[in-house]
């Protein structure tokens, strides 16, 4: 039932039962019916009691905007499945100024923890979510029996001339090092991006590259025989390796590093663990066969 304006009164006006009806009964029961408030589509309900102040309003059909201090704070729009909040405000998750979301630019969203931003997530220069401090954490939890855990996907440029995903690794010098698998699926390492015309620059991870621009001061060396007292000189040893999927629990004979200073050893800064320096102990190999090479052509030509 609509609502119509309710009737002037007049001093000793004999009130009927009609009238009551159709300026009482009916209009409450035009906004009311006992369980639902009903308001028309331009009605608004008014918060604080000043007129356009502080209200709730019905803008469009299935769209209802919050208004504080006459200024638009917040639209529910059913049509669209969405909560809209003027790029100037905050939602704030506990109440208070302290943690919450606000736009800080055009696509982009910070977010902020202690009143301080900590996340800002956006499609400007290409999607992307940088994080301020603190560590980044994806928490796990029982999915079931038999599943995956908690993954992060790195996902290629779509464009039919666009490069693979990775993950950019900052050194504490501020160098980037970035990390992608190329397309024959090797991981490797480099301090460019990885884009299509590059997809195989820089090194694969694990492995030890003699590729001359790898490298720099290359001069010959011919000492092969210094190189072939140093092998002789180093011992080897029986072992077997603490926790090693790859070899199990099987005696393995080889190199033992002691020392950083041990010539077969590299990645020997402080509160690192050394590794065996594959190139130099392929060096060391093809030196000393060279020595024993001459040795037994000058005993030949005795």
């Amino acid at each position: 039932m609509a609502y119509s304006a309710p009737r002037n009164w007049s001093a000793g006006e004999l009130v009927t039962a009609s009238m009551m009806n159709s300026n009482i009964r009916d209009n409450f029961n035009s906004f009311f019916d006992g369980t639902d408030l009903f308001l028309s589509a331009t009605g608004k309900v008014l918060l604080d009691g000043s007129a356009g102040h502080s209200y709730a309003h019905e803008v469009s059909s299935d769209k209802v905007d919050i208004v504080v201090g006459n200024t638009q704070l917040l639209q529910l729009d059913k049509l669209n499945t969405c909560i809209a909040i003027p790029q100037t405000y905050t939602f704030w998750l506990d109440g208070g100024v302290d943690t919450g979301f606000v736009e800080g630019v055009d696509d982009r969203i910070d977010v902020l923890s202690g009143g301080t931003q900590v996340m800002q997530i956006g499609p400007n220069a290409g999607s992307s979510m940088s994080w301020n401090g603190g560590v980044l954490a994806l928490n796990g939890y029982d999915r079931g029996a038999g599943l995956q855990g908690i993954g992060i996907v790195c996902t290629r440029n779509t464009n039919a001339t666009g490069g693979a995903g990775y993950i950019n690794l900052q050194r504490y010098s501020a160098t980037s090092q970035y990390y992608w698998t190329d397309n024959a699926g090797d991981l490797r390492s480099n301090t460019t991006v990885p884009t299509r015309a590059n997809d195989a620059a820089g090194v694969v991870v694990g492995t030890q590259s003699s590729w001359y621009k790898e490298k720099d001061g290359i001069v010959p060396w011919f000492d092969y025989d210094a190189m072939l007292a140093k092998v002789v000189a180093t011992p080897l040893h029986s072992f077997r390796f603490k926790s090693d999927s790859k070899y199990g629990n099987r005696l393995v004979h080889g190199l033992v590093g002691y020392s950083r200073d041990d010539w077969f050893m590299c990645n020997t800064q402080d509160r690192a663990t050394p590794v065996l320096a594959d190139s130099v102990i392929y060096g060391a190999m093809f030196a000393s066969i060279k020595a024993l090479e001459a040795r037994v052509r000058h005993l030949e030509e005795i």
